[in-house]
């Protein structure tokens, strides 16, 4: 018996899933990469592309951009001091920012877009602001950092856009700033008198307050003492290293709590065996979303982490609480299915029951576009949230065309189930409960999944079949249109067998039995013979593929006792032979003797 609420149990996510959200991520990071290669998204080319570095003072260089003066508000920056690339640049910055010498720091920021220019104090303080927000969120990659002053990336491909081409932009990274992101950027000026320089470029400086208010450091951590904020073994500093610990256990705890809390609901709705199972479903999902929220709050409010951990700690804690929303959803809506199902879809099996197979075909489609429809919304807000469409955009453009080839071979038979399951569940050449015939195999529909459809088969064994064999093979549903089937009996029976007399039996034999609908006479043929016998066909009718396969074998035994029980045996097959020679001997040895075979055949 194949019951709904079997049907409609929460299945295993499909590797299917896997491989669309990946072509779908694909998609997503490369379509803004173009916008990237400088600050405001413009192109190294929109103010004219000079013949070199050697171009007249007033012919546009696509190798820098040109400035009257750098930073003249300011004191001469220390003869030391190198700006010539870009690596070199950020080293230095860094360094000094260290050193606390953030006077020698702020010669390496563009200060030209603040609305009036700093004095050597402010300009100072700012360096000392975005080195806070650059050592915090921002993990930068030394690798990919040119030490070249052109910026030529050396080590690119040669399908990459940006191989052998000279840059006068470089971003560094992505911040979140009122809900959108703010790209920290290197550019590389020319001022009128002097050599072309690299600097953080004036429209990042320009919002370094409102980023270090944004993601600088809290009440808290100011006022710990200068000890615990000193940095550890491990690049983070010692109350950081101390206190992530604590922030776990005390997630942990608080989500033990919401667990038990959400379990303790179950106790007023045990008569309402729905609501009683919404609530215990519901309990995995409330305790992760409140033990991931928490370290979330704590971790981007109170207490910002920093560096590396900040770099994973984020787009974990972001995943989780996307995880158990979604699941706690697909809970939910899996449990008021199999509700809807249990009060309004009978037994399947029962060929009679053409309706609630339809109708559990139906819901069964709809939760799979429901899985899938949350499984893309909660991938899109994990990408839009971390701003991976745009970090990952540029890496991904040079590469797009061969992760697609790779995605598109690899994918090939999981997306092609896929797509054929979302045929099927239009179409509906096979519906749950459907009995079918696959490849010799009779059985019964009992789920349609993503990619693969299982069969409950006579013998218990469960058959798992791809979802493509079912639209690009032919095969034999015998419940689509009408369940009644006609199942044949064959015998081989000698001919002198009166056939006549056979057909008052058979038709006895079908009104007695219970399984023969009626839908059509009983009915005998001879539809083929050889040298020994004629093969003999006896049709029948029932009502479904189950009672035809019963009626089939009980008819077929009752002919068999009938035709060997004769006491003439003149129903059997018999072998002839005939001896021909001399004589009267040889006369008398012709006579026909039977060699008798007693033996019926039988092909169903």
């Amino acid at each position: 018996m194949i019951r709904p609420t079997d049907m409609m149990g929460t299945r295993r996510w499909t590797p299917g899933l896997a491989a669309l959200a990946m072509m779908l991520f694909a998609g997503l990071a490369a379509l803004p990469a173009a916008a990237q290669l400088l600050p405001g998204g413009g192109s190294a080319t929109e103010s004219g592309e000079g013949s070199g570095e050697g171009g007249g003072p007033d012919e546009p260089s696509r190798y820098w951009w040109r400035v009257d003066a750098l930073n003249p508000s300011l004191p001469a920056p220390p003869a030391t001091l190198r700006r010539d690339t870009p690596r070199i640049v950020l080293e230095g910055f860094i360094d000094a920012a260290e050193r606390k010498d953030f006077a020698t720091a702020s010669h390496l920021l563009n200060f030209a877009l603040l609305p009036d220019p700093p004095t050597a104090g402010r300009a100072a303080t700012l360096a000392s602001q975005l080195y806070e927000v650059i050592d915090r969120k921002i993990w930068i990659d030394w690798a990919g950092l040119p030490d070249r002053p052109d910026a030529v990336d050396v080590v690119a491909s040669g399908d990459s856009p940006f191989a052998g081409e000279p840059r006068r932009a470089l971003q560094l990274g992505l911040l979140d700033l009122d809900g959108r992101p703010i790209s920290i950027w290197l550019e590389r000026l020319k001022p009128t008198d002097g050599e072309p320089v690299w600097l953080i470029a004036g429209e990042s400086v320009a919002r370094i307050e409102a980023l270090y208010a944004r993601h600088g450091p809290k009440d808290f951590e100011r006022s710990l003492p200068d000890w615990s904020r000193q940095p550890s073994a491990f690049g983070l500093p010692l109350w950081q290293l101390a206190g992530f610990p604590l922030i776990l256990i005390g997630a942990g705890l608080a989500g033990w709590a919401t667990y038990r809390l959400v379990g303790s609901a179950q106790r007023p709705v045990r008569e309402h065996a729905w609501l009683n199972r919404v609530v215990e479903r519901a309990r995995l999902p409330s305790a992760l979303l409140v033990g991931a929220g928490l370290v979330w709050w704590l971790t981007s409010s109170l207490l910002p982490f920093i560096g590396p951990l900040n770099a994973l700690l984020a787009p974990l804690l972001l995943a989780l609480i996307v995880l158990a929303v979604t699941l706690g959803v697909l809970r939910v809506l899996d449990i008021l299915l199999d509700v809807f199902a249990s009060r309004y879809v009978e037994d399947v099996s029962q060929e009679k029951n053409a309706e609630s197979r339809r109708l559990l075909t139906n819901l069964s489609v709809m939760r799979r576009l429901i899985i899938l429809l949350a499984f893309l919304v909660g991938a899109g807000a994990l990408i839009i949230q971390l701003n991976l469409s745009q970090t990952l955009g540029v890496s991904l453009l040079a590469s797009a065309g061969v992760i697609t080839l790779i995605f598109g071979f690899a994918a090939q038979t999981v997306l092609g189930n896929i797509l054929a399951s979302i045929q099927i569940a239009l179409a509906k050449p096979i519906r749950i409960g459907d009995s079918v015939s696959y490849e010799g195999a009779w059985g019964y529909v009992e789920e349609i999944n993503y990619t693969y459809v299982l069969i409950r088969i006579w013998d218990e064994r469960r058959l798992v079949v791809p979802v493509q064999y079912f639209v690009s093979n032919p095969f034999e549903n015998w419940s689509i249109r009408n369940p009644g089937i006609v199942k044949p009996v064959e015998l081989q029976l000698d001919y002198r067998a009166d056939i006549a007399e056979l057909r008052q039996v058979f038709e006895a034999m079908l009104r007695e039995d219970e399984d023969w609908d009626e839908a059509q006479e009983p009915k005998i043929l001879v539809i083929a013979q050889d040298a020994e016998a004629m093969t003999v066909r006896f049709y029948m009718s029932a009502r479904d593929s189950s009672a035809a396969w019963n009626l089939h074998c009980r008819i077929r035994e009752k002919l068999i006792h009938h035709i060997g029980t004769r006491s003439d045996n003149s129903f059997l097959p018999r072998q002839r032979v005939a001896s021909v020679g001399d004589g009267a001997d040889a006369a008398q040895a012709g006579a026909a003797t039977d060699a008798g075979a007693e033996a019926a055949s039988v092909e169903a």
